[in-house]
């Protein structure tokens, strides 16, 4: 692998040395303008009079905890939500207790709607400066939850599916889940729905819920459409991209040694199934959409929402388009080698025309119809999976020597000789590794689709990973078997393909099999842009990103987040675009890679903080300590080690430190948005 150090003297040239300085620059003002664009949004929200807010649910009745014995509130009855009773017109309405009583619930609470000071409803405040009361307005029909706070902190109405269920004391939790406690006293959530007009625990009534629009134009809420073979999917979908046909040889050139490598694949294994178990433990414990960003905001509450805030604005910035971005080239990159032959004679922008063209296609794709994106990337998931498992066979049959292909037995003689004693090399080299074992959380991101969450994301889960793992292993031993190091580190990111020129010939082997890696990679595209969607969507119902109002509607005839989509094209587009060619797929890894595994120990560390917090939530599935450890060590040593100098062709520390300059963009955004909003419309941040 040609590997240099990077210096600033002319060991790049100075059109290498301009083209990253301008990537650099182009990527940071990409965090500038969408910090400024959140700031003017909030400006405008507060530039509207702020007398008081008024907040909408689109129900007539709340049910109990099992969907029964609906309850209605008397009209003109005021219930101040903490505790604190008030009423109008002299009469008495019931107690907070007897609400969590009939209702299940403790607190409920809404994005608002800012209305004119002629409307407000008259009731004496109780010298509280926050005080959230349920209302029942007589005449609409509608029940409401009325505020004296002077602080406006989003401008929206949206309907019943918006709103949360919170516990006082306890942990925020989403508008499709509701917190009941079981036989052995135990907290644990259940799914909400909207059904013949009232909140309940199970189905909802699609045209009912179809029917209840958002003061935007459109529904919010998504809809459960998956089964446990479908999730699995969803994980083997996405964990099995351009990785395990790009990076081998790059892994091998950082260890140094064929058996190095292998044992390097087997710790990524081992570490994907050590996150798996710790994710299943915490979607199980809080069975929502979001994946970190929930987990984040349950477990680090002060801050008030920042590390699950800037999670979010990481995962919408770099983490997701960055990775389509590598995946998209890698696309590009297969379809054109059966017409150039090799990586260096690929041009540059038929490559990224066709990079551009994967990503707009699978964007329309999930616009049109989720369910049709669905299908087209289980189908693609499939053809992924042939593909990996007909290089683990190719090989094996090799190693028998009933082929003319010869082995590679050097790479087997000595298989340790040569091994690198490099840490940070070792931290990239983990970096490539993981960036194809990528995946094992995604089903995490959408478990408001997924149905019976709680039975359903252990199966999918483990099956995912299980089968990924044992094919990369595989793989990699095939790969070794046919190609001698040398073969290996020319390749660069076309190792499958040479792999099978070299097996299957010219024709099925150049052409044919290279066809089918491109489809694996758009199939990982597909798959990252189907979760990266529904965080931004998440993220704009809780009010914390630019122009949410937009980016949280639902489209109204095919219930695609169409705005999230194309936030999220436009992204991807400068990350296709920007970086230079050469160490363009090693750079977006490392900077993608950083941030990626920063926010993952801190999620599994904060797994342990709720076990010690919140003993009483109910856990259907604990995951084994050690193993939780030995996955925050291997996020520590991640965290670290990238900061050690290494050969690189650009500087070892420029990928880190984009991360982090990325990440932290999001505080000023935070300050000067989550911060001010006020507690009773923000507990709940980023919790959809």
């Amino acid at each position: 692998m040609a590997i240099r150090r990077w210096s600033w003297h002319p060991g790049i040239d100075a059109g290498d040395t301009k083209s990253w300085k301008l990537s650099f620059t182009i990527l940071t003002l990409l965090s500038t303008i969408s910090t400024a664009a959140q700031v003017i949004d909030h400006s405008i929200i507060m530039d509207t009079p702020p007398s008081y807010r008024r907040e909408v649910y689109h129900f007539d009745q709340l049910s109990d905890e099992i969907g029964t014995a609906p309850v209605d509130i008397p009209t003109n009855n005021t219930v101040d939500a903490s505790n604190n009773v008030g009423a109008v017109a002299g009469q008495t309405p019931p107690s907070s207790t007897s609400l969590t009583r009939q209702y299940g619930y403790h607190t409920l609470r809404h994005d608002s709607v800012v209305s004119s000071s002629s409307h407000a409803p008259s009731y004496a405040s109780n010298g509280h400066d926050s005080t959230s009361r349920l209302l029942r307005n007589p005449g609409d029909r509608k029940l409401s939850v009325t505020s004296t706070s002077s602080s406006i902190w989003q401008s929206s109405e949206t309907d019943v599916d918006d709103c949360i269920v919170e516990e006082h004391t306890g942990v925020p939790v989403s508008r499709n889940i509701m917190e009941k406690k079981g036989p052995d006293g135990a907290i644990e959530f259940v799914p909400l729905k909207v059904k013949g007009g009232n909140v309940v625990k199970g189905e909802a009534d699609s045209e009912e819920a179809a029917a209840d629009k958002s003061g935007g134009g459109g529904e919010t809420t998504l809809k459960p459409t998956m089964g446990w073979i479908s999730g699995a999917n969803l994980v083997v979908g996405l964990m099995i991209g351009s990785g395990i046909f790009a990076v081998s040889g790059k892994v091998l050139g950082y260890v140094g040694s064929p058996g190095m490598a292998l044992v390097i694949w087997l710790i990524g294994g081992l570490a994907a199934f050590a996150g798996t178990f710790s994710y299943i433990e915490l979607g199980c414990m809080l069975p929502q959409s979001g994946g970190e960003q929930a987990y984040l905001d349950a477990q680090y509450q002060k801050p008030r929402a920042l590390v699950a805030f800037l999670f979010c604005w990481c995962m919408i910035l770099a983490i997701r388009p960055g990775s389509e971005a590598v995946d998209s080239n890698i696309f590009g990159q297969y379809i054109l080698y059966p017409i150039y032959g090799s990586t260096e004679a690929i041009p540059r922008w038929p490559k990224t025309g066709l990079a551009v063209a994967c990503v707009t296609s699978l964007t329309i794709l999930n616009i049109c119809s989720a369910k049709w994106a669905i299908r087209v990337h289980d189908w693609l998931t499939f053809v992924k999976l042939g593909t990996v498992i007909a290089i683990s066979v190719t090989g094996l049959v090799v190693a028998t020597g009933v082929t003319h292909v010869p082995i590679a037995t050097s790479n087997f003689s000595a298989p340790f000789a040569g091994t690198s004693s490099s840490a940070s090399g070792y931290a990239l080299a983990l970096f490539k590794i993981f960036w194809s074992y990528e995946g094992w959380n995604n089903l995490n991101y959408s478990l408001g689709e997924l149905k019976d969450p709680v039975k359903n994301l252990p199966k999918a889960a483990t099956v995912g990973v299980s089968l990924v793992t044992f094919f990369y292993l595989t793989a990699n031993v095939s790969y070794l078997v046919v190609l001698p190091t040398s073969e290996l580190l020319a390749a660069k990111e076309l190792v499958a393909a040479v792999f099978f020129k070299k097996v299957m010939g010219s024709i099925v082997g150049g052409v044919i099999c290279p066809l089918l890696v491109a489809l694996s990679a758009y199939g990982a595209v597909a798959a990252m842009m189907f979760s990266v969607s529904r965080v931004i969507q998440a993220g704009s119902v809780a009010g914390v990103l630019p122009f949410s109002n937009l980016l949280k509607r639902l489209h109204p005839k095919t219930g695609t987040p169409v705005n999230a989509l194309l936030l999220n094209w436009c992204v991807a587009m400068l990350y296709i675009v920007a970086p230079p060619p050469g160490a363009a797929y090693n750079f977006l890894v490392d900077v993608v890679g950083y941030p990626t595994w920063v926010f993952y120990g801190l999620s599994v560390i904060g797994l342990f903080s709720l076990r010690r917090t919140r003993p009483d939530l109910k856990r259907p599935f604990k995951v084994w300590p050690p193993f939780a450890i030995f996955f925050i060590l291997i996020a520590v040593y991640l965290s670290i080690f990238p900061w050690i100098p290494v050969e690189e062709p650009y500087p070892y520390f420029l990928p880190p430190l984009l991360s982090v300059l990325l990440t932290l963009s999001g505080v000023p955004v935070w300050f000067s948005i989550v911060k001010n909003i006020p507690k009773t419309g923000m507990d709940f941040a980023m919790h959809h």
